[in-house]
């Protein structure tokens, strides 16, 4: 899509990079970090960056209750995998304007 993107597999690296790059949005995926989970890096990315960045989550969880966790967790979209190409290049072309 053109974009530059980072990839980091561990929470708290993701938190770095996110201080030291300041994106204008994050793809995080919910349940895979081995020290923190998605909600809890969600709400720390939240605390640090207020409304300036997109959060999204990425998970295989797609319930009513799991769409609500991560909105309550600061998530401002929820995306279940096998991810639609089309929604996420639809919330990224949101993201930047």
């Amino acid at each position: 899509m053109g974009h530059h993107c980072e990839y980091r597999t561990d929470a708290r690296q993701a938190m770095e990079a996110a201080r030291a790059l300041r994106p204008h949005i994050v793809l995080l995926d919910i349940g895979l970090h081995p020290d923190l989970d998605g909600h809890q890096v969600a709400r720390l990315l939240r605390k640090d960056f207020g409304n300036e960045l997109v959060i999204v989550a990425i998970t295989a969880y797609g319930r009513d209750e799991d769409r609500a966790r991560t909105r309550k967790a600061g998530f401002d979209a929820h995306v279940t995998k096998p991810i639609d190409v089309k929604l996420l290049e639809s919330i990224v072309s949101t993201a930047q304007h």
